[in-house]
């Protein structure tokens, strides 16, 4: 337990530094984004979740084509930053932690994770994707898009 509060609190405190400059980080990956919302191929009435959203980058890509879309972050100024991109208003961004979700079991077409799980100690990492698998549809799409673990 005092591994997983060492964890937010530095994850927390990382993130609050460098949020304002995340944007630039992500424009770099911007592609990739898209890519992804290609190949998911989402239905507009499919309803999504992306985890450890960030500045909501990928949640804003589904955006484009879809109405029913959750995005969670643990830390609160890039849950700030996220909704002030949000200017279509079809994202609803939600300050949580992915290990604990505030939705129901099988209520999503669509849950992913982006960029996210590899800062995450093994524990946490384990509970994020069990929280996926609980919050996703039987037979939906459960998408894990990252560079190691």
């Amino acid at each position: 337990m005092k591994e997983e509060n060492n964890y937010y609190k530095e994850i927390i405190s990382y993130f609050d530094k460098w949020s304002k400059v995340y944007l630039l980080i992500d424009f770099l990956i911007k592609k990739i984004r898209r890519k992804v919302v290609k190949v998911v191929k989402p239905k507009k009435e499919d309803k999504i979740l992306d985890l450890a959203t960030g500045p909501g980058s990928q949640a804003l890509a589904f955006a484009n084509l879809c109405e029913n879309i959750y995005a969670v972050d643990l830390n609160e100024n890039m849950i700030k930053i996220a909704i002030k991109r949000n200017k279509k208003k079809k994202v609803h961004f939600i300050l949580a932690d992915c290990a604990h979700l505030p939705f129901k079991d099988n209520w999503f077409d669509i849950v992913i994770i982006s960029f996210g799980l590899h800062e995450m100690p093994e524990k946490i990492r384990k509970k994020v994707l069990n929280e996926m698998v609980r919050v996703a549809k039987i037979g939906s799409k459960v998408v894990i898009i990252d560079y190691t673990l």
